[in-house]
């Protein structure tokens, strides 16, 4: 394809101007004196809230392993690839605004069908990653295999409907970004229902979950058009999937999400989250969950905010999700390498599961590595200490579960508990402090007089490792969180 491997080099050109390499290896310094201190857990026996109900990872290029996802816990697995570049590279039949909407309604084989057969079963280099990665880097395989997989592991994919990529690829498709002219219109309807039809309805792969767009507030995601454009792009995207299922699987559920917007999305009145505000007044038929991103340490002061303006548009159940986070940005290119970014990533699922910052989905940036960075798992499918501290919260929290307030008294120390849909009763407890170790007597009474649980710990000597048990006396239990460190204790709720 023309052009191909210079706009590659162009982009590894620029990641490795802006930082985004892989750091080597380092000689390890030497560990801090670490105290020991006492506090204590005060555990709710009110419901305070449900937890998370989904926890996933958005797409690794280098890789792709279902026994990893299974292991790992992760319920949804999103793509950011419904871009043209992934799947229609060419114009499918070649002929520009050809077939139209009103065309595809009378008769769907109008659509090239052998195109669309060709692009998910052999894409180019033999991976369906083989435009963002060079070749031989990307996964060998098809996309399906992909969605064969995540179907039978009853995994959620989420996947980005997208004009084009970062690097404005495909050519080609430049007139239709953003799509406002007829035969734009009809070129994106057509992508869109072709993308529905041949995942749900030429095949069955369950794909039922569809951004519309990423990061159009974010120059550098491939978005040309203006915010009002936006919104246009957001109802002729919506028709297009509407009109799929409604014709062809009326009694499947399914979902859409917008602006699918990054960090605080101001928008052209100059008002934080605007994008969110803007897309739940003027749009709000169009879509069904609110859609953004954060890299923030500490996201939690940005979800208040976000329910705030859910409230005020009248829409306080409308599901919000954080569909990338992550420590990826702030923390060096070794971050998903570091001890204290796996500490990072429990206290935001924990911050994710509370009811005043709460989020019903997120996906963790990424689950593979990108040839120039770490992420939770590598190429030859190492996996990373993050891994192990994402596993461990996944099986504290994900699902929906009741939650209670765990009130802890150090400011050091954060924790939530949860009751399982077994009644078992799961306490997850996180040390940020690095040089500190703290004895908790957490208090149960509300739930357990007495028992004996198993234990996990998440620090730099054990990730996710079984540490013995504890044991609940007259409704207290006692244990130890390492300096920078999780523990998650679990007790059979059903023996009281």
């Amino acid at each position: 394809m023309p052009g191909k491997i210079s706009r590659r080099d162009a982009l590894k050109a620029s990641a490795i101007a802006s930082g985004a390499v892989l750091l080597p290896t380092l000689p390890a310094a030497a560990a801090p004196a670490v105290a020991t201190a006492k506090t204590t857990i005060k555990v709710s026996g009110t419901p305070w809230g449900v937890s998370t109900r989904y926890i996933g990872a958005d797409r690794g290029i280098t890789n792709f392993d279902i026994r990893d996802i299974k292991d790992l816990g992760i319920n949804t697995y999103r793509f950011y690839e419904g871009h043209m570049y992934a799947w229609e590279w060419d114009d499918d039949d070649g002929v520009f605004g050809s077939p139209t909407v009103d065309e595809i309604k009378a008769d769907p084989n109008v659509v090239n069908w052998a195109w669309w057969d060709n692009a998910f079963t052999h894409p180019p280099e033999g991976s369906p990653f083989w435009y963002a990665t060079n070749p031989g880097d990307g996964w060998q395989g098809n996309w399906r295999q992909i969605f064969g997989s995540l179907k039978d592991a009853h995994v959620k994919p989420m996947v980005s409907l997208r004009v084009q990529n970062a690097t404005l690829d495909p050519d080609w498709a430049t007139p239709l970004n953003p799509p406002n002219t007829p035969e734009g219109r009809n070129e994106w309807w057509q992508h869109v229902f072709a993308c529905v039809y041949w995942l749900n309805v030429r095949n069955d792969y369950r794909v039922d979950d569809w951004e519309l767009g990423n990061e159009p507030n974010h120059d550098g995601q491939g978005w040309l058009g203006t915010e009002d454009d936006y919104w246009d792009f957001v109802r002729l995207t919506k028709d297009a999937i509407d009109y799929t299922y409604q014709r062809f699987l009326p009694h499947r559920a399914y979902q859409t999400y917008a602006p699918v917007s990054a960090g605080t999305s101001v928008n052209d009145a100059g008002e934080r989250f605007g994008w969110i505000k803007d897309a739940l007044e003027k749009v709000p038929d169009s879509f069904d969950a609110v859609d953004y991103h954060d890299f923030s340490d500490d996201p939690s002061g940005n979800l208040r905010e976000i329910h705030q303006l859910m409230n005020a548009a009248g829409q306080p159940d409308r599901p919000l999700w954080v569909t990338e986070w992550g420590p990826v940005y702030n923390h060096g290119a070794d971050s998903y390498q570091q001890i204290s970014s796996g500490v990072l990533i429990l206290q935001n699922l924990i911050r994710m599961s509370s009811p005043d910052s709460y989020v019903y989905g997120n996906h963790i940036v990424n689950l593979y590595d990108a040839p120039n960075r770490a992420y939770l798992i590598g190429k030859d499918g190492t996996r990373r200490v993050t891994y192990y501290a994402l596993r461990m919260g996944i099986r504290a929290l994900q699902g929906g579960r009741v939650t209670y307030e765990s009130v802890s008294g150090s400011p050091d120390v954060l924790a939530i508990t949860t009751r399982d849909h077994d009644g078992d009763v799961w306490l997850l407890a996180v040390n940020s402090a690095t040089d500190t170790a703290y004895d908790v007597n957490a208090d149960l009474t509300e739930h357990l007089p007495a028992g004996v649980g198993e234990l996990w710990e998440f620090s730099e000597s054990r990730q996710d490792a079984r540490a013995g048990h504890s044991r609940v006396v007259d409704g207290h239990v006692d244990f130890r969180i390492p300096a920078l460190g999780a523990v998650l204790l679990r007790f059979d709720g059903r023996k009281r």
